[in-house]
């Protein structure tokens, strides 16, 4: 949703990449948290299911939420806060390639959980995945999931890892072998 005067917007649910090139500050709000873009600078704001994510990828962002107990933060080229849903929040160094290949249709995933894999894959998915083998949540993966190649990733995973898909209703279930 975007203001009257078009420089302030919140964002519900989702992932935007927002850029701004003007003088004037443009401000976003997102689950609790307010991004402040200047000229020429550049972020990429998420909310996940347990938090929210600002990664300031050109210029430096600032951001003033209530659980982080001081003024405002600056959150450096580079850096990620990540604010989760119980007022805790830290800052780490992601890989930008990685976090915005959504940009291009892809999902680049390097040794990451599989249960973090399916939670990501299910943001694009029109039929959600569910992982029925808790066992198997910690798995790696590695590897580029094209978003419009719908059930691929559901087709190489047998190939993986001990596990099995069934259809369920209105999703894909996946069951340890």
């Amino acid at each position: 949703m975007v203001g009257a005067n078009g420089q302030q917007a919140r964002l519900c649910h989702g992932q935007i990449l927002l850029s701004v090139a003007g003088p004037d500050p443009f401000h976003l709000s997102a689950d609790g948290m307010t991004v402040q873009l200047h000229d020429k600078t550049s972020a990429d704001i998420r909310i996940n299911r347990g938090n929210t994510e600002v990664t300031a990828i050109r210029g430096k962002v600032f951001l003033t939420a209530a659980a982080l107990r001081e003024a405002g933060r600056w959150v450096m080229p580079g850096q990620r806060l990540r604010m989760d849903r119980n007022g805790g929040w830290n800052i780490d160094y992601p890989d930008l390639e990685t976090l915005l290949s959504w940009q291009s249709g892809e999902l680049v995933f390097r040794n990451q959980p599989l249960a973090e894999v399916i939670q990501e894959i299910n943001r694009y998915a029109s039929r959600q995945i569910v992982l029925s083998a808790p066992r198997l949540a910690s798995q790696r993966l590695s590897g580029v999931y094209h978003v419009r190649q719908g059930d691929a990733f559901l087709q190489m995973l047998p190939h993986l890892l001990p596990l099995r898909i069934r259809p369920a209703h209105n999703a894909y279930e996946i069951v340890a072998l």
